[in-house]
């Protein structure tokens, strides 16, 4: 029998280059909330999450 490991938690790091795109998509089409977004002016940096993480 196979013994998997329980993931609890997972922060992979993408590079993109447009973050507003990518973070719309990550709200809109997979339900992810913005966590923290920056810096105010010219965000370039975001962490996003679901179901309570």
């Amino acid at each position: 029998m196979k013994r998997h490991t329980k993931l609890g938690h997972i922060f992979p790091f993408f590079i993109v280059s447009k973050l507003e795109t990518a973070v719309t998509f990550y709200v809109d089409a997979l339900g992810f909330e913005i966590k923290y977004l920056a810096p105010d002016d010219e965000p370039f940096f975001a962490i996003i999450g679901r179901d309570d993480t």
